[in-house]
């Protein structure tokens, strides 16, 4: 027979918690929205090719991610399998909330090294360095502060990975600082779009 411990038997008891998380997932769902409102006049005017999407972000939800609830916005954004064009936010319960900029084939070779220039000596912008573009955690191995990182290490995503990531992160009890973050992130990248 199935065991269940006391901490699992009070949380199962209580209701309270569950309609608590569904309200939190619900206004972070609504927090992407608003930040969708604040990255699109910050593109306005910025000649970035056709097919990356400018007309409207996509929002994205799910439970287990690392078996914890997320919300994501792409906004804006292209995929397809040789290239990656991405603005990501994230929300990510228990751990932050996040920008990063994902890029990969046309566009990382377009767009990496300046954006790199950018950040290279900013102490809150994260380097991805996994061989996987689906990771999102800022454990050690798959993100590390940009500075001080060895040349070898950022050449080895751009060239062996094929797709670098930047990220910014705020913990989630800094989230009403969402807007400040998202533009100290884009408006320097902008000036190289």
């Amino acid at each position: 027979m199935t065991v269940f411990s006391t901490q699992e038997i009070d949380i199962a008891s209580d209701p309270i918690t569950l309609l608590i998380k569904n309200r939190v997932i619900e206004k972070a769902v609504s927090l992407m929205g608003d930040v969708e409102k604040w990255i699109m006049p910050l593109f306005e005017g910025v000649n970035l090719p056709s097919e990356i999407n400018l007309d409207n972000g996509k929002i994205s939800k799910g439970e287990q991610y690392k078996f914890l609830p997320y919300v994501l916005l792409d906004y804006p954004a292209h995929y397809t399998k040789n290239n990656v064009f991405a603005i990501r936010t994230m929300f990510y319960w228990g751990n932050f909330i996040s920008i990063s900029i994902h890029l990969k084939g046309i566009y990382l070779a377009r767009y990496g090294k300046q954006i790199l220039e950018i950040f290279k000596n900013n102490p809150s912008i994260y380097f991805c360095v996994h061989h996987s573009e689906w990771e999102y955690d800022y454990s050690e191995r798959n993100y590390k502060l940009l500075p001080p990182l060895k040349e070898e290490e950022i050449n080895l995503q751009f060239v062996d990975h094929g797709f670098v990531k930047f990220s910014t992160k705020l913990p989630i009890d800094k989230i009403h600082q969402t807007k400040e973050m998202t533009d100290a992130f884009l408006k320097p990248i902008l000036e190289i779009l």
